[in-house]
């Protein structure tokens, strides 16, 4: 009933349908843990002996112990979750600074560095609890990290490089780009890899350490280049006037209008083929939308 108080608060900030939920889950859990604590200690103080008392009351309130110390744990773990991710929904949703597309791709890796920083904090946490010393236990972990570090060098490129593109905004989920020599739709980018998906729906995966030059061809906006190639008995100043009369129409019409951001740019005769005068013309488009007017110009 709480978690579904909460849903116009969620509304009103933006925030997931399921935020907070994982605190409420926490608490069922806690609630749970202490039932099973009372059952089992109501069965064994009726089972076991007088003489046993003692015994089985030291036991029980170590059991309780630990059992409260995980209950206090789930929950702080619980909160130290859902409190920046609120909180970096909230400002990513509200700030115009961010698009859709930019939202996509940065929420999934600040959420893979919140969970990898939670659960190392964590575990220390317990283990400190355990009793265990952790001095040793870290200087033994920066030892193997460095062995490590040698023998992973290529994955270690693959998160430095994936930080700075994720954190220039070099490319964006959703964006078309050529990465490796190859073209397709940004679907996913983590601090490892980027994954495409071609025109024929070929998904390649591209590790980050792999990637040298970055082509994007949907940022802010992007150009549909035109090669027009007209015999040589034809009047150059007419085939550009019949090219600016389409590009007007295109401009005018309901479909095409809001894609096209400028007139027509006739960059003039271009080359000489052998059979041809080669016209190169561009038109400036809204980032994803050179490949339809194109087509569109080209047919017309």
């Amino acid at each position: 009933a709480a978690d579904d108080a909460l849903n116009p608060l969620r509304g009103r900030l933006n925030l997931d349908s399921d935020r907070f939920s994982l605190i409420f889950w926490s608490q069922r859990c806690a609630g749970y843990l202490t039932v099973c604590l009372l059952i089992i200690y109501t069965v064994a103080s009726i089972i076991t002996s007088p003489g046993d008392s003692l015994v089985f009351l030291s036991w029980g309130t170590s059991l309780a112990g630990y059992a409260a110390l995980a209950i206090f744990l789930l929950l702080l773990f619980a909160i130290a979750w859902e409190s920046p991710n609120a909180a970096l929904e909230f400002y990513t949703r509200k700030s115009s600074r961010f698009t859709d597309s930019r939202v996509q791709t940065l929420i999934p890796v600040a959420r893979n560095i919140m969970f990898v920083a939670i659960m190392f904090m964590g575990g220390m946490v317990v283990v400190s609890e355990l009793g265990v010393d952790l001095v040793p236990l870290l200087a033994g972990a920066g030892v193997v990290g460095v062995a490590v570090g040698f023998g992973a060098q290529t994955m270690i490129k693959d998160f430095l490089n994936g930080f700075i593109l994720v954190f220039e905004d070099l490319m964006q989920v959703g964006d078309i780009v050529t990465l490796s020599g190859r073209t397709g739709k940004v679907e996913r980018i983590t601090l490892r890899k980027v994954q495409l998906r071609a025109l024929d729906g070929t998904v390649n995966t591209i590790p980050h350490s792999e990637i040298t030059i970055i082509e994007n061809l949907t940022k802010d906006h992007s150009y549909y280049l035109l090669e027009v190639g007209v015999a040589y008995k034809e009047e150059t100043d007419s085939v550009i006037d019949l090219l600016q009369a389409i590009d007007k129409d295109l401009r005018e019409s309901e479909e095409f209008g809001a894609s096209i951001l400028e007139e027509i740019e006739v960059l003039g005769v271009d080359g000489f083929g052998d059979s041809a005068v080669v016209i190169k013309a561009r038109m400036k488009t809204r980032p994803h939308d050179k490949w339809k007017v194109g087509r569109e110009f080209n047919r017309r």
